[in-house]
């Protein structure tokens, strides 16, 4: 079951756990005070006979909405009176949503709701292992840097934080981080996932060995989440075992992503010209029309770590 999977049955449990707790809650009212079972049944037999009133008179829908709200704001301040004298809060029959927006139901209309965005972007972030659980752009720190690599690595991350405010805007807007390995992508694009995730983003991490292999059972579903996630970010392209079936998907991933202006992320080890060598016309053409080059320089951070 992927992570969308498991957030509906959360959000169905959700308001499945508020009925129960209404009918609890009326259960014990009830048995406090007769007069609210009353009031409930009075007020329901009323609305049947409004309703099939409404309907054999040939009243319009609209009509017979506007009688039924104004019987409906009547019982439930009789409901509210009979609460408060029996010290309750006015709204004890009718507890309040997690989300008032969607009223937990998690969708808008036929679009997810915001709630729903967000807890799904923090569902995937969090389930998957390559992520250090809670690293943003905030936590980055530019001293674990060589001096003549700093600025640059600095340059870098400063265009990463104008990135993240005009993706929003330019949602296509994709990245090639290149250097040898050490150097900090890793690092800068694992604070980049937090930072997205913060804020709502579905982020997709794989290294590129790793994009395919999946068993059979679950490739629909996971071809599903790596072209609909907000941003996906591919590490280490280059290492994967070049297969005609990896080549295919991959250019099918990354032209649907493009066509659909859905950003990505490829860090890799490999120049351009590597890149281009490797891959042909067919992925690098797509990569270098969409994608914003960052270079990252040595020396590499492991061995400037160890030096300290």
């Amino acid at each position: 079951m992927n992570p969308r999977q498991k957030l509906r049955l959360e959000y169905a449990q959700r308001r499945l756990d508020r009925e129960v707790e209404i009918r609890r809650r009326k259960n014990e009212m009830y048995q406090l005070d007769n007069r609210m079972a009353q009031l409930e049944r009075d007020h329901l037999k009323l609305i049947e006979t409004l309703i099939q009133a409404g309907l054999d008179a040939g009243l319009s829908d609209e009509a017979i909405d506007l009688e039924l709200a104004s019987r409906h704001k009547a019982f439930y301040q009789a409901q509210a009176g009979l609460l408060k004298e029996n010290g309750y809060p006015a709204n004890y029959l009718n507890p309040g949503y997690v989300c008032n927006d969607c009223q937990d139901s998690g969708r808008l209309g036929a679009e997810d709701c915001h709630c729903f965005k967000q807890a799904l972007a923090q569902a995937v972030y969090q389930e998957q292992s390559l992520l250090e659980t809670g690293r943003t752009l905030a936590d980055w720190k530019s001293d674990i840097f060589a001096d003549n690599q700093r600025e640059q690595a600095e340059m870098i991350y400063q265009a990463m934080q104008e990135y993240v405010k005009d993706l929003e805007h330019h949602p296509g807007s994709s990245l090639i981080f290149q250097g040898i390995p050490g150097v900090g992508k890793t690092y800068l694009s694992t604070a980049l996932a937090g930072t997205l995730a913060e804020q709502g983003m579905v982020v997709v991490y794989q290294t590129a060995p790793d994009l395919f292999d999946i068993d059979f059972s679950d490739r629909q579903a996971h071809k599903h989440t790596l072209r609909q996630a907000d941003m996906l970010i591919i590490d280490d392209l280059g290492k994967e075992n070049l297969t005609d079936f990896v080549r295919s998907n991959r250019f099918n991933l990354i032209n649907y992503r493009v066509r659909t202006k859905k950003a990505f992320l490829i860090s890799t080890n490999l120049s351009l010209r590597e890149l281009k060598n490797r891959y042909q016309d067919d992925i690098f053409s797509r990569l270098t029309a969409v994608c914003e080059y960052y270079e990252f320089v040595g020396p590499e951070l492991r061995s400037y770590r160890n030096s300290d």
